[in-house]
């Protein structure tokens, strides 16, 4: 079966019926009741964000009622989401606002899942890439949480597809409302920085083969245009903070390097597998280690020096494992980051069984997923593909190959890994479909 081409009445219908499917699962796990809901850390410290906004006009975690002290611990994109929450809810009553409003960008996914895959697969895969999407129990319990995930996941997605589209398009607008939307997935997880240099290098990489049918003038305009619109984004964070923050500010490099010494240890386990879920606890040389640079590359290589193997057995291969597991090592554990109060999957036997397939298919999810680039690489040597249609798959590999390396180097728990849930379905139904593909091809001959 070859990917699908235009769309259909049919098309719409599916994108209809899946958005309403994922919306009304997601609506479930949302408390109407949210006055006694429980914050944790993470989730007080991106309110108090979104107070000193509101109060203020400031971005800081500082609780000072007077005059909090900016800085840029963290990314601000999610502190004005739930700033923007607080003047639609109220700053006591927003809860409710929030958890709606990321039930509906979390059901968004699925019809996303759905466009981006008709680009490059037959309609049944695109289809069951939406719908593992849909079902995601991960993503599901992860949008009525203060977290980030949720958003950064909408946007990443959404920057995907309109990027494919108005490569396939020649449409400016629609390249520039991509570079808008990597610029805002960027304000809510500065990780996302490099994945537009990503696309914009695969994009050249294509036009140099001759696999993008643009001539490269313009198809060099076309990525100028969209790496100058996206890099208004990074440079005004970057702006502000070089201007408005005192030297003593909070910045995100320093929770970048104390985010790589809480991964140093292998298996998140420093000397006791009690503390395996916060191991910087009972290290001696915390806080030192992750308090620069200097001190880290220091005390990891002391460590290195003395366990070699176990060190970069971790890194190469236990940071990747540990990333794209199944079960949340951070939090509850199993497929919660907090504890919810209206859990489905808990108290529905149905529901359990959905959870259950997908806990059963992730780890087969995951192999195909791996097994995938070589696949994509043998396709495009053998088989020419002139307007590079075949070859959009790519773009999917390499945000799940950039997220895998990235966490390689800082701490890869679990749920940093949920956003990339879409891109992770679609590369493995593409290897799905093209393992099909040559079986059917093998058949043929021997016929």
């Amino acid at each position: 079966m070859q990917p699908a081409s235009g769309f259909s009445p049919i098309h719409f219908g599916i994108l209809l019926l899946v958005f309403l499917t994922a919306l009304g699962i997601r609506l479930l796990f949302v408390n109407p009741d949210n006055e006694n809901v429980k914050l944790f850390r993470d989730e007080q410290e991106y309110v108090q964000y979104a107070r000193n906004l509101i109060d203020h006009g400031t971005f800081s975690k500082d609780r000072s009622a007077t005059n909090p002290i900016p800085d840029s611990y963290r990314s601000p994109g999610y502190p004005m989401w739930i700033a923007l929450s607080m003047k639609v809810g109220g700053k006591y009553n927003f809860l409710s606002v929030l958890f709606y409003s990321q039930a509906a960008l979390s059901a968004l996914l699925a019809p996303l899942t759905f466009l981006a895959g008709t680009l490059f697969l037959p309609l049944p895969a695109a289809i069951a890439a939406a719908l593992l999407t849909t079902f995601s129990p991960h993503l599901i319990t992860t949008a009525p949480c203060v977290l980030s995930e949720t958003l950064f996941a909408f946007l990443l997605s959404a920057a995907i597809c309109a990027y494919l589209y108005a490569n396939l398009r020649k449409t400016p607008v629609l390249l520039s409302l991509s570079a808008v939307l990597f610029g805002f997935a960027y304000l809510v997880n500065e990780i996302a920085f490099f994945i537009p240099v990503i696309f914009a290098a695969v994009s050249m990489v294509f036009q140099h083969f001759g696999w993008d049918n643009t001539p490269g003038s313009a198809a060099r305009r076309r990525i100028c245009l969209f790496l100058v619109v996206f890099a208004v984004f990074p440079a005004a964070w970057m702006m502000r903070n070089a201007l408005h923050l005192p030297a003593d500010a909070e910045r995100g490099s320093a929770r970048a390097v104390k985010t790589m010494s809480h991964g140093a240890y292998p298996d998140f386990i420093h000397k006791d597998a009690y503390f395996q879920r916060f191991p910087y606890r009972e290290d001696p040389e915390q806080p030192a280690f992750g308090s620069s640079f200097g001190q880290f590359f220091r005390i990891l290589s002391q460590r290195a020096r003395k366990e070699p193997i176990r060190y970069a057995t971790w890194y190469f291969i236990g940071k990747p494992y540990y990333l794209w597991r199944w079960s949340i090592l951070q939090g509850v554990g199993d497929i919660y980051i907090f504890p919810l109060s209206g859990d489905l999957f808990a108290v529905s036997s149905s529901a359990g069984a959905v959870k259950k397939i997908m806990e059963m298919l992730h780890p087969w999810l995951l192999l195909l997923a791996a097994a995938g680039l070589p696949l994509l690489f043998m396709r495009h040597r053998k088989e020419p593909d002139p307007a590079g249609r075949f070859r959009l798959p790519l773009y999917f590999f390499a945000v799940c190959i950039y997220a895998t390396v990235l966490y390689m180097v800082f701490a890869p728990w679990p749920r940093y890994s949920i956003p990339f849930r879409p891109q992770l379905y679609l590369c493995a139904m593409w290897v799905v479909h093209d393992l099909v593909r040559r079986v059917h091809r093998w058949t043929a001959r021997r016929t």
